[in-house]
Parts: C-alpha cells; structure tokens; sequence
C-alpha cells in the first residue's frame, strides 16, 4: 500500500520542478494593462462619499477565516480575522486603506492624502 504524504510529497515536489523548468510569467505590459483594467473596475464600484472624506470605510476579513466574523476570540493571539479601516483610494496595486487616521487632509499641490 501507497502511502499518500510520500505521494503528495513527490506530487508537489514535481509540481514545483516544472514550475521552475517552464515559468508562466506575463509580459510587463500585460501586467500592466491588467493593473490599469482592474483599477478602473473598482474605482467604478467604489462610491466617492465627498472630496473631502474619501471612499469611506470597509471591512477586511482574511478569507481563510471567514466563518469568524463578527465574532472576537479575544483568548486567540495574533491578527483578528477581520478589522475595520478607511478606504483612501486606489493605487497600481490594489487600494489603499488607513488603518489608525487621526487626522486626514488633501493636499492640493501633491494631489493626494496625507
């Protein structure tokens, strides 16, 4: 009889060799040209509160542990499964959140947040 973690072992192991061997990797370009479409989409999906607060606020949960919110386990160590931050906007990788704002302003000359 197989043992199947000698079998997965050897299944991740090759896995990982062909992935070395023969990498997918996308042209620049094309991770660019992704980076621009995905931006636009979300910016279309987030809604602009005024131009002076922001996009608002939302809830990053860690998929993973989906199941936990909004429940706390304040016995548990480490990063809560999900916390509330301050949507700032968009950046070429993704969105921008302000975890602990004590004090927000747009500056005019640099147009953005600080």
């Amino acid at each position: 009889m197989v043992e199947w973690g000698l079998v997965s072992a050897a299944y991740r192991v090759g896995r990982d060799l062909l992935t070395w061997l023969w990498p997918k990797r996308m042209p620049p370009e094309e991770v660019v040209r992704l980076r621009q479409k995905w931006k636009e989409e979300i910016e279309r999906h987030l809604r602009w509160i005024d131009d002076t607060v922001g996009y608002g606020e939302a809830i990053v949960r860690d998929v993973r542990r989906v199941d936990a919110y909004p429940q706390v386990d304040d016995e548990r160590k480490g990063i809560s499964p999900w916390f509330r931050v301050g949507l700032l906007g968009t950046y070429h990788r993704g969105l921008q959140v302000g975890l602990r704002i004590e004090a927000l302003k747009y500056d005019q000359t640099e147009r953005g947040w600080r």
